[in-house]
């Protein structure tokens, strides 16, 4: 970003966004899957992301990497067709959904189509896959077959959008950002976390997690439909694209890790009011990323990303320190 850092290896910028959205993402949500259906061989699916990941950081052959993350990406799908079987429903469909298009991403990216082509298919899995898990929460509020409608339809223009963008880029960013706008839509009306953020403690700090985020999905999909592929190549690209990674994915990420880190690491974690501290910072930076993307001024950009790293420091930093740590069982005497 024009910082005077040192790097491990300068090559690796070129890779900030499979390593990020295939090596990170894509292993945490796999690992998660893996614990959910608690299957010894579903753990394949995030050890062959992460080794892919690995593998691309050591500076192995690109087509290692590849191929290591589409194969951690096809077992994810064996898994979501396991959930499918035992509840054939919407949100397990589309999640699923969501699995066939990282796998689509992947099989692009390893025929060396451009990761601006490509990109939004790889989008396309973590919209699916957290708005599939938010309609499935969402359930407890019995929710009307309109808003199930409302919530097919905008999975099919998101589809839709990934196919025109095939054969037409342009348009195809476009009815994809109308997708997001949909989903926007959707997930501010229905999502339970309307009501939960007027709850205390850690029940709202999770809902304004997430509703902090619907804002900023609903950034990337205005700039995607008044840019179209017109966004490409300009500073514009940055704000499309971190409003979603960043604004969207990391809300969602602050929002569930005080659920999913005990879940997987099984121990148990406390919830502080200093949670709100690296949330705030993510917005806060990220405002002023976008800003400076859409304002067009580079130098506001380099600001906000050295912030943006910050406050993902700080998020761990939290997270970590709020760990309880197993108690040890001591044997009595006697």
């Amino acid at each position: 970003m024009g910082w005077n850092l040192p790097l491990v290896k300068a090559e690796l910028i070129a890779f900030h966004g499979p390593l990020m959205v295939c090596g990170f993402l894509g292993t945490v949500i796999s690992l998660e899957r893996a614990v959910a259906i608690n299957k010894l061989w579903a753990y394949l699916s995030p050890a062959f992301t992460a080794l892919g990941a690995i593998a691309i950081f050591l500076g192995f052959p690109l087509q290692v990497g590849q191929l290591s993350i589409l194969a951690g990406s096809l077992i994810l799908l064996i898994i979501f067709i396991s959930f499918l079987r035992i509840e054939t429903s919407l949100y397990n469909s589309v999640m699923l959904t969501g699995v066939i298009t990282w796998i689509t991403g992947n099989v692009l990216w390893l025929f060396n189509f451009p990761l601006y082509h490509l990109i939004i298919w790889w989008m396309a899995f973590l919209l699916f896959t957290i708005s599939g898990e938010r309609l499935e929460l969402s359930r407890l509020a019995n929710l009307s077959k309109q808003s199930r409608n409302f919530f097919l339809i905008s999975t099919l223009i998101t589809i839709i959008g990934l196919v025109v963008g095939i054969i037409n880029l342009d348009w195809g960013i476009r009815v994809f950002g109308a997708g997001l706008l949909s989903f926007t839509s959707w997930l501010v009306k229905y999502d339970i976390a309307r009501r939960t953020v007027k709850n205390k403690g850690i029940t709202r700090f999770i809902a304004a997690c997430l509703l902090s985020g619907y804002f900023w999905l609903a950034v990337s999909g205005l700039i995607a439909f008044y840019s179209g592929q017109q966004v490409i190549g300009t500073l514009w690209y940055d704000a499309f694209l971190h409003s979603f990674f960043l604004g969207f994915t990391f809300s969602m990420i602050f929002g569930h890790a005080p659920v999913i880190f005990p879940a997987v690491l099984k121990v148990q974690m406390n919830y502080f009011s200093r949670f709100y501290i690296h949330l705030v910072f993510l917005h806060l930076s990220l405002f002023l990323r976008i800003s400076g993307g859409l304002l067009n001024y580079p130098e506001l950009i380099k600001l906000a990303g050295m912030l943006n790293a910050i406050t993902l420091l700080v998020f761990l930093v939290n997270t970590v320190s709020s760990l309880k740590k197993p108690v040890k069982k001591v044997k009595s005497e006697g």
